[in-house]
């Protein structure tokens, strides 16, 4: 029998903190169940760095086969934390693989095509019976020109809370979550489970996308109730995807339409008025359709929220110099940036 707690004496912090979340998500979700049903198991993780849920997969499959992308050192991506002969890792930001979205006509001229792989990443017809999708954008890496020492350096663009972009609103997400979903169900096999790491269950985007895969999937949301209780993260778990329906077809056709519209001259996602004219639509149908479902779906995610938030707000009320009761960085971060006088409830006006 695999060790299961192999993963989680890694010393890497983030490594382990990743372990553990694949664990309880496997434990409530029973997302590796899937992987009982061939003998070579294969698996396909975007945004593997630093590898905690590929890690978890071998400890409890050994002879599992497993392909990672990963944002480049050189771009700011964290290196992988554990090594393995059945792990084939691809040092590529995902947003930008144009080939395995299934895009070739992006003309020499355009200001993103030198950054893009033109070429696929992933063999044609290449099947895996799990894929996480857990890719974000990153920050660009600081060179010595940038790097500035002391607590008071000039910050440049600082925006009061409340008038800062969303961050799961920005090109930048919109083009990686795009591409992620379009080479999952590209080369995830019938019937097989997709796992990705999402924001914001209140988005007018995110409920449009949890209702089109509901339309071909089983699909249910999963919130740690520790690592993410203070952000608005959560894994959307899809089953017994129908990778080859129709409706599927309309889905992927769709976000391979918003992943190219990301690449605007202006680096924007579609703003005009006509698309958000149909987005208005969409969701007034959406809610006056199955609107009490999703609720319903994405309750628990809220609920788990509320009370991480709700803890936070005591602890910081309360004035204690200690951290929030939580090994959230998130809210580690949020704490050592209050001063006495600060009212903890104003946290309520900033973007999350």
């Amino acid at each position: 029998m695999p060790d299961d707690n192999l993963c989680k004496e890694r010393q890497d912090p983030y490594l382990k903190m990743r372990c553990e979340m694949s664990e309880e998500l496997d434990q409530d979700q029973k997302i590796l169940s899937i992987l009982e049903e061939t003998p070579q198991p294969s698996v396909l993780e975007t945004g593997m760095a630093v590898g905690g849920f590929s890690q978890h997969v071998l400890d409890r499959y050994p002879h599992a086969r497993i392909t990672g992308i990963s944002i480049p050192g050189k771009e700011g991506g964290c290196p992988v934390g554990f090594e393995s002969d059945n792990v084939h890792s691809v040092l590529k930001n995902v947003g930008t693989l144009a080939g395995d979205v299934g895009v070739s006509d992006i003309p020499k001229t355009h200001q993103m095509e030198t950054s893009l792989t033109m070429e696929s990443v992933l063999p044609a017809g290449e099947e895996y019976e799990l894929i996480f999708c857990q890719e974000r954008p990153v920050r660009e890496p600081r060179t010595k020109a940038t790097r500035k020492k002391g607590k008071n350096r000039p910050r440049k663009n600082k925006k009061m809370p409340g008038k800062r972009q969303i961050w799961s609103n920005s090109p930048k997400y919109i083009r990686i979550l795009m591409a992620q979903l379009v080479i999952a169900m590209k080369h995830l096999r019938e019937n097989g489970t997709i796992v990705v790491l999402m924001r914001k269950a209140d988005d007018v985007h995110t409920f449009l996308l949890l209702d089109s895969i509901w339309k071909f999937s089983e699909v249910s949301l999963y919130k740690h109730r520790l690592w993410h209780q203070t952000t608005s993260s959560f894994y959307l778990v899809a089953k017994k995807v129908q990778t080859r329906s129709e409706k599927a077809a309309v889905a992927i056709e769709t976000w391979r339409q918003k992943w190219r519209n990301t690449l605007g001259e202006a680096g924007a996602a579609d703003g005009s008025a006509e698309s958000v004219d149909e987005e208005v639509q969409a969701v007034s149908e959406l809610l006056e359709d199955r609107g009490k479902l999703l609720i319903e779906l994405a309750a628990p995610v809220w609920e788990a929220q509320a009370d991480g938030l709700e803890s936070l707000f005591k602890s910081l009320a309360k004035g204690s110099k200690q951290s929030p009761p939580s090994k959230c960085l998130h809210a580690k971060r949020l704490a050592r940036k209050l001063n006495p006088n600060w009212n903890p409830f104003s946290v309520l006006n900033v973007d999350y």
